[in-house]
């Protein structure tokens, strides 16, 4: 943009696969004044449909893309200026953005994450995985969900993290073959592509996160074999119970679970009906004696502690 008070409303990237929006409808007219969470458009992609909100508040002097069209991700679908702003400047930033918008999607852009499969028990399992360095993540979604459950959170983390999502048995593109349907079952799937993960990215443990039924897998996984589990957390869905613990034995800074509290409260702040706790070790050196060690790392009651203190909030 030529004039630094054109703000440039753009297609999101609601998903790591997703390379092109489709306006449905608009919800502004050019000339209306927003704020920021107004409703601007109603968005489709391949996987999902949303509406979007406004980032920022001022006047919308043009709507570029029409009701219909694809748009190439971060393509300019709209601008928002104040009326000082002349047709000029503005009738060239939006030659600019038609232009990409025209382009389509460039041949080298990213597509969808390698879907890979692990065989678990004569069932394959299928998982995809973001980011390239860090630690790494596995994302186990619930009853009824697959791995795209976890769009909006696998591409913020895979900045700074290798995160992997799975379809559990009997769910997305995995084999349909549950067994007895126990929670063992669901269990060792997890435990196999965990061994896939850490085995190609050549770490040893792994932070495990899981969300409704995936919380009691991810429970039963860390049960089983908890020197692989850097850390647990286990979400039974923020919004609809408006309280979170994240555990991690990492000191509490610069970690996993700040990580999840961040993007947790941006997300769901609003739903949030206690402060977020983090069961976390202290912010001491590690000790060099085995018995300070059982102190450091977070133990079973500290969990309890945690989740009786966040329960215990009324808002």
């Amino acid at each position: 943009m030529t004039d630094d008070r054109i703000v440039p409303v753009t297609m999101p990237k609601w998903g790591l696969s997703m390379q092109l929006g489709k306006i449905t409808s608009w919800v502004v007219a050019e000339g209306e004044e927003v704020r920021v969470g107004d409703d601007l458009a109603d968005i489709e992609t391949e996987k999902i449909t949303g509406t979007l909100e406004a980032a920022d508040a001022g006047t919308v002097r043009r709507i570029i893309a029409r009701v219909g069209e694809d748009v190439p991700v971060s393509g300019t679908i709209a601008l928002i200026a104040p009326a000082e702003v002349g047709d000029d400047a503005l009738d060239a930033a939006v030659a600019q953005a038609r232009a990409v918008i025209d382009a389509g999607v460039p041949d080298d852009a990213a597509g969808a994450p390698e879907l890979q499969t692990a065989d678990v028990g004569g069932r394959k399992i299928s998982y995809a995985g973001a980011g390239q360095d860090g630690e790494v993540i596995l994302l186990v979604h619930g009853y009824g969900g697959d791995r795209n459950s976890w769009l909006f959170l696998q591409e913020p983390l895979a900045a700074n993290y290798r995160v992997y999502a799975l379809d559990l048995p009997g769910h997305g593109t995995s084999a349909k073959d549950v067994g007895d349907g126990t929670l063992g079952v669901l269990a060792d799937a997890v435990t196999g592509v965990l061994d896939a993960v850490l085995i190609s990215g050549g770490a040893d443990r792994a932070h495990l996160v899981g969300h409704s039924l995936g919380g009691a897998v991810a429970l039963a996984v860390a049960a089983g074999d908890p020197g692989r589990i850097a850390s647990l957390t286990l979400l039974e869905s923020v919004e609809s119970t408006g309280r979170l613990v994240v555990v991690d034995e990492a000191h509490p800074r610069c970690n996993i679970a700040t990580d999840i509290s961040a993007l947790a409260a941006r997300k769901a702040f609003g739903a949030l009906r206690a402060p977020i706790e983090m069961v976390t070790a202290p912010h001491t050196p590690v000790p060099f004696s085995t018995a300070l060690e059982d102190i450091y790392i977070p133990d079973a009651q500290r969990v309890v502690n945690a989740v009786k203190t966040v329960t215990g909030w009324t808002r």
